[in-house]
């Protein structure tokens, strides 16, 4: 628990499996194989409890194929969170109808700046050092996405970005986190 909220992880990964028929059925090897070589593999996306290791829920679907990415499964399990629990993943997740998504269930968001989306902390309000409350817009509705839905989205989104600068051993990185969570009052 991190301030009475429940903090659960979200990770992505992959699995092979024995090759049988019905498992190269349902999770097919990779495509560029070929047949008779390789195992059958998976994808899953896991929401895991901070405070607990449990697994909260799981999401498997096969590795390739049409809405079968570690995002389309995070979709399947969003009900693993509860209003008021953090969710923290790496920057792979960082969309803006992502975040979106568990903004509108009230959930806290806590992530790495995915590297195609810059920041520009010219723009924005200045909380502190390397630390802006910036406005993102809401992008064109993505084809997985309902209209409906769409429309449940907000045009846009309040969010908290702060840089922080690594040295250890010698290598030096910056890095940006987003967040929902409001600064520390002074």
């Amino acid at each position: 628990m991190f301030k009475g909220l429940h903090t659960k992880l979200v990770d992505g990964f992959t699995f092979t499996m024995p090759d049988t028929p019905v498992n190269q059925n349902a999770y097919p090897q990779l495509k560029n194989l070929p047949g008779g070589v390789g195992f059958p593999i998976a994808r899953a996306c896991t929401v895991l409890s901070l405070a607990t290791g449990c697994v909260c829920d799981i999401a498997v679907g096969p590795y390739e194929g049409k809405e079968t990415g570690e995002s389309a499964l995070l979709r399947e399990i969003l009900d693993a969170f509860d209003k008021n629990d953090i969710a923290i993943f790496d920057r792979y997740y960082c969309s803006y109808m992502m975040l979106a998504l568990l903004i509108t269930q009230e959930v806290h968001v806590c992530t790495r700046l995915h590297q195609l989306r810059k920041s520009d902390f010219r723009k924005g309000r200045r909380l502190g050092h390397n630390d802006y409350l910036v406005n993102w817009t809401r992008p064109q509705r993505p084809k997985w996405m309902s209209p409906e839905q769409y429309d449940q989205i907000p045009d846009t989104l309040e969010l908290r970005e702060i840089r922080f600068e690594a040295n250890q051993l010698g290598h030096h990185e910056a890095f940006t986190v987003i967040t929902t969570l409001a600064p520390l009052p002074r």
